[in-house]
């Protein structure tokens, strides 16, 4: 269909008057922006024409750096560039390539609905992009989904013109000929030469062989929206679209959030504090605008909002000094536990609480900053893109392998009492599952302890201590539970290292069986249950996960305590 449509926006080249065809980009680039994305026409034009360009070169900074007072906003029409902001000791990195951050001008909103038993209609509104009709068809085919028609328009919506140059559409698995020919036909391209649509409304029938309801409806909204935010993405990578920063802390002038720095050559677009602090004060629609784009923004945000992928949680800076002072006090609670669970787990009552201290302490001041380097390290050695998927268990769980020789000292330390060899030789038992223990006990102390952290709601306490502390409990608890049967094994073995790692089981096996089942049941039901228990529901489960809670809590209670002081 037609989008040649009459309309009242104002076009950027117009009215910018005789300024530079470059400079009327930033009209576009400004109504991108979550400030400015609802402000009236008139006053951005205004606004606009007293933007400073600014060139820049990769390595340059740009702006203020993060802390001190925001003095201006910038929006980028050439090039990229590359934020660095941290946090809680935690560094995080963004780069403008993609929609989220621009306002609601690169959203898209996906439905879907079942038409009749064996038919669903996705229906998807957004920008008019390059090539996303040929992305939303991509994905369908992916998933096994046939397009039976595809239908698209490009009205004019809130007076805005925005046309991109092609649809490109592939008649690839299309089962009818309607759709054939509608893809011949191009109608997308057609509608986007046409020019004039800030959204495109597009409806595709799908079909596929087996029966369709809601949750595949559902399931197939979410595929086409993934594809829908790709495509854009690659377009904004291609093109070199507008992304903005320091569009919310120039209000006010408040610190700036990131420090931002040039990762190729290009051309940004200056708007000072003074500017928009003038036109604030002046009255009229400007302010009024500049409140509804940051209503829509909020609302947008809100809605998106979804807690850190646990994988992919950024690392914490290592702060050396509060790191070692935790680890040290942690060391006596760990190896007093340790004991009471090796004599519980052995039976033998000969080990002191706190053994070999001299050795101890400083190994695991060493181990635990071990595991904190480690971590940082592989983050910024490691690509992330070679570990798509379940890949990003790879680096996660290297800091465990890692330090499992330093883990096994400690250990040792504990096993004196019971095996006489020496402290290094002795070090080397129960090696396979203890370095299993330690791939979990990395995971719960760099990963899953922040990531209980960040879940902990804001109703139950903002503090960060408080926050921080039961995302330990709750990452401990993890942690101890997971890690038991592969401890209890690793420690039989270095107290006992004759003894074979299967006859070990069939101790704690026979143990479960004596003590915590009912004489009369059956040979058979009873061997069962008794694995079952001990695979399950260990001997030493409570002291081990009380182990781990409580060094959870220290580490990551005093670190925090003592880096924020």
């Amino acid at each position: 269909q037609s989008c040649n449509k009459k309309t009242t926006a104002i076009d950027p080249k117009k009215a910018m008057g005789d300024l530079s065809e470059e400079r009327a980009k930033v009209l576009s680039a400004l109504r991108r922006t979550c400030l400015l994305q609802k402000v009236d026409e008139g006053d951005l034009v205004a606004l606009a024409k007293e933007a400073e360009r600014v060139s820049f070169k990769a390595g340059d900074q740009l702006g203020s750096s993060q802390g001190d007072p925001q003095q201006a906003m910038f929006v980028v029409t050439d090039g990229f560039v590359c934020r660095e902001h941290w946090a809680d000791g935690r560094r995080m990195r963004y780069v403008n390539e993609g929609p989220s951050g621009m306002g609601d001008a690169w959203q898209f909103t996906v439905s879907g609905e079942v038409v009749d038993g064996s038919r669903a209609r996705i229906v998807v509104r957004g920008p008019d992009v390059d090539g996303l009709l040929s992305s939303m068809a991509r994905a369908l085919f992916s998933v096994g989904v046939n397009i039976e028609s595809a239908t698209a328009e490009c009205p004019v919506v809130d007076g805005e013109s925005r046309a991109s140059t092609n649809f490109v559409v592939t008649k690839r698995r299309a089962t009818s000929a309607a759709a054939a020919a509608a893809l011949d036909n191009n109608e997308g391209a057609a509608a986007a030469q046409a020019g004039g649509g800030a959204l495109v409304p597009l409806s595709a029938s799908v079909e596929s062989e087996e029966k369709m309801d809601s949750k595949t409806a559902s399931w197939l909204s979410k595929v086409v929206k993934e594809a829908c935010d790709a495509n854009t993405l690659g377009f904004l990578r291609q093109e070199g679209r507008v992304n903005s920063f320091g569009t919310l802390h120039v209000v006010g002038r408040v610190p700036s959030f990131a420090t931002t720095r040039a990762t190729t050559d290009g051309v940004a677009w200056r708007v000072s504090a003074e500017t928009l602090e003038r036109r604030l004060a002046a009255g009229g629609k400007f302010p009024v605008g500049v409140a509804a784009g940051l209503s829509a923004e909020v609302f947008r945000m809100s809605e998106s909002y979804a807690p850190t992928p646990l994988f992919d949680q950024p690392p914490r800076k290592v702060d050396v000094a509060a790191v070692s002072v935790a680890a040290a006090f942690e060391a006596y609670y760990r190896a007093m536990l340790n004991s009471l669970l090796n004599s519980s787990l052995s039976g033998s009552s000969g080990s002191t609480l706190f053994p070999n201290m001299h050795v101890q302490i400083p190994t695991r001041v060493a181990y635990i900053n071990g595991f904190k380097f480690l971590r940082h390290t592989f983050a910024d050695l490691i690509d992330p893109d070679l570990f798509a998927g379940y890949g990003k268990l790879v680096p996660a769980l290297l800091p465990g392998v890692v330090m499992t020789p330093v883990s096994s000292l400690l250990e040792a330390c504990n096993a004196g009492h019971q095996n006489p060899e020496p402290l290094l030789w002795r070090s080397t038992r129960g090696t396979t599952p203890r370095c299993a223990r330690e791939v979990i006990f990395g995971l719960g102390l760099n990963h899953v302890s922040e990531y209980c952290e960040e879940l902990v709601p804001a109703s139950i306490s903002t503090s960060k201590l408080v926050r921080n502390a039961l995302g330990s409990i709750a990452a401990g608890v993890v942690a101890g539970y997971c890690s038991h049967v592969p401890h209890n094994l690793s420690t039989l073995k270095m107290l006992e290292p004759d003894v074979s790692y299967s006859a070990h089981w069939a101790r704690l096996v026979h143990i479960s069986r004596t003590t915590r089942l009912p004489p009369a049941l059956p040979p058979r039901s009873a061997k069962i249950l008794a694995n079952l228990l001990t695979l399950f529901l260990p001997a030493g489960l409570g002291i081990r996960t009380t182990q781990i809670v409580g060094s959870f809590c220290l580490l990551n209670g005093i670190t925090n305590a003592l880096d924020r002081g």
